[in-house]
């Protein structure tokens, strides 16, 4: 299946969106999508100045944007599957900040960009047993510029990173019992260009084990969570955490 829009509106907007869905084979099927967007946001506005009224547009609010997304499924057995996304979106705009009388000067920039990745296994591997693991990588960027400031920061820069992955078990001996164990592995990374932003990067593993008995009338659900997390800035370690955290409902 294919599918694709087009349309335009006031103030330079054009919008273009293009989707595409197709099965590989009998157990494999992908998708693609991608969409792009262009206005040049040079809509009127009343300008007042004691007697004074003038007609102006708005300038230097010029955007460009769009996204690019592909999905794939596999059932790589009857007791297995595979689910993966890729993404891609960035973001280029200008900044038009406040009215000022008597010039339309204003030069300042926004760059977005953001990446990521991810997939999922999932497996019976018995009649009472099934896994599932998750992974993930994200990266984000922020590029800020204004070449005429007034004072203040002209640029900065951010990027961004972060990574996951989990693994679950679950085990259902009986009909009322099902027990589960997941543990998660997070990674945190921020820089920037500014002088005195301290690079911080987080890690944190969390665990948890799990008993649920249910029938007809009543629920109940006994867990127990470790989190530990590990905080730096630069590369010094500066505060570590490690909580248990029981709970009965």
């Amino acid at each position: 299946q294919a599918s694709a829009v087009l349309f335009s509106g006031s103030w330079g907007q054009f919008n273009a969106n293009l989707n595409l869905a197709e099965p590989l084979s009998a157990s494999t099927a992908m998708s693609l999508s991608g969409e792009y967007q262009h206005a040049d946001n040079a809509y009127p506005f009343r300008l007042r100045n004691g007697t004074y009224t003038d007609t102006q547009h708005r300038h230097n609010s010029r955007m460009n944007s769009g996204h690019l997304e592909a999905n794939i499924l596999t059932q790589l057995s009857s007791n297995a599957a595979l689910r993966g996304k890729v993404y891609h979106y960035q973001n280029n705009r200008h900044l038009p900040g406040i009215v000022h009388y008597y010039t339309t000067d204003s030069g300042e920039t926004l760059a977005e960009q953001n990446s990521f990745t991810q997939w999922q296994y999932r497996q019976r591997l018995a009649k009472a047993w099934q896994i599932m693991a998750n992974a993930k990588f994200n990266y984000a960027k922020t590029d800020y510029n204004n070449p005429q400031p007034s004072g203040g920061i002209t640029d900065a820069c951010y990027w961004q990173r972060e990574l996951y992955g989990s693994f679950s078990l679950h085990f259902k001996p009986t009909e009322p019992l099902a027990l589960n164990y997941s543990g998660d592995y997070a990674w945190h990374d921020l820089r920037s260009t500014l002088q005195f932003y301290g690079h911080p990067h987080r890690q944190s593993v969390l665990q948890s084990l799990s008993a649920k008995w249910q029938n007809q009338r009543l629920k109940v659900i006994l867990l127990g969570l470790l989190s530990t997390h590990s905080d730096h800035q630069n590369q010094s370690t500066s505060v570590s955490h490690t909580y248990f955290s029981p709970s009965l409902s």
